[in-house]
């Protein structure tokens, strides 16, 4: 196996370990114990682990050790104010660049992860509504909007992972994924906006910070 195949095959090891909670915030990665699983040297274990930082899930002290990453709350209202940037600019541009069928796409998304979320399936339940909102970019039809809303994917799917939320919030944070994509394929813009500014806001605990029209750019008359 080549030396990039091997260094692959250890990140997604790694990264399957961090999501199906194996490994948890804070904890070091024994990179002894998995150069024995795997029978290699350090390097591309160490090569995987760089891969791992550069996603923001893996905190690296230099010639010390590595360790899952322990987001702040800081942390994660910074994520949450760039993705609400993103997602504003992204469902805007979806309803002027995207069909019907792509909206009837998002709506099957939300489908997928409310199904998710009602058979107990939390890694499904995380990926699909990551997975809502990166398809507002791919709809979009900005690359450049969705390689940002990609180097973001893994973060957002970390912190749905570790988010607190009660049952009830949880139902009705994912039923706004419909109301969001029926709005859209209404063209509502403006209902679709208010759905997903409430949607995130409330998430990121940031309702208390930013007015919901911060995020909007104010429309000319």
């Amino acid at each position: 196996m080549s030396k990039n195949a091997l260094s692959n095959e250890v990140y997604q090891f790694i990264l399957d370990q961090i999501f199906s909670c194996q490994l948890k915030p804070g904890e070091k990665i024994a990179e002894a114990t998995i150069a024995e699983q795997f029978g290699i040297s350090r390097t591309p274990i160490r090569e995987a682990l760089r891969a791992l930082s550069n996603d923001g899930l893996i905190d690296l002290v230099p010639n010390r050790y590595a360790a899952v990453a322990q987001f702040s709350d800081k942390q994660i209202q910074e994520i949450g104010t760039i993705r609400i940037s993103l997602d504003v600019l992204a469902l805007r541009l979806a309803l002027l660049n995207g069909s019907r069928r792509d909206m009837l796409r998002l709506r099957e998304v939300a489908q997928q992860c409310f199904d998710a979320y009602q058979n107990h399936d939390g890694v499904l339940r995380r990926r699909y509504d990551a997975d809502f909102h990166t398809m507002l970019s791919q709809i979009s039809g900005n690359e450049l909007l969705c390689k940002m809303q990609n180097e973001l994917y893994l973060r957002i799917q970390f912190i749905l992972l570790h988010q607190d939320t009660l049952e009830e919030d949880e139902e009705k944070h994912l039923l706004q994924h419909f109301e969001i994509a029926d709005a859209m394929l209404h063209g509502d813009e403006e209902t679709a906006l208010s759905i997903i500014l409430d949607h995130l806001l409330v998430f990121y605990h940031l309702e208390e910070i930013y007015p919901k029209d911060f995020f909007l750019v104010p429309q000319a008359h």
